[in-house]
């Protein structure tokens, strides 16, 4: 880890003993999406999907997809399905495609069923499924 992303790991650590959120907030949304998922990855599990969420939508989206599947999956589980919705709504089509591929089946059908009609679609046509076939869904 750089110097700069452990000051910035350092420092969040201080501002979510403080329960500073505000703080927190402006900082991460002024850093790069490489450098957010850097520091995410670096926190306590529990503190992940907190701090995550204090993202903006874009920035939310262009992290996770630098994020390692590991940590992909383990803030999946911990998104309501509105805030799935959300993050793939942000993504890339391929970004949605390239998370699928490394999720396991149970993380996949949720993400799928979160998805509208044109996106699953969309979806199933780049990972050519058979239209009737379970991974179609």
């Amino acid at each position: 880890m750089d110097e700069e992303i452990k000051n910035l790991s350092d420092k969040i650590a201080e501002l979510l003993e403080q329960r500073n959120f505000r703080q927190i907030k402006s900082l991460i949304n002024d850093e790069m999406p490489q450098d957010t998922a850097q520091l995410l990855e670096e926190l306590p599990e529990k503190e992940m999907p907190v701090v995550f969420r204090l993202l903006t939508k874009q920035n939310a989206a262009d992290t996770f997809v630098e994020m390692t599947s590991d940590s992909q999956e383990m803030l999946i589980n911990s998104f309501s399905d509105a805030e799935l919705k959300a993050i793939f709504d942000e993504m890339f089509l391929d970004d949605t495609v390239d998370v699928i591929e490394e999720m396991p089946a149970s993380v996949v059908k949720r993400i799928i069923n979160t998805s509208d009609a044109e996106t699953r679609a969309q979806i199933n046509e780049i990972l050519k499924y058979p239209k009737d076939s379970a991974g179609s869904l």
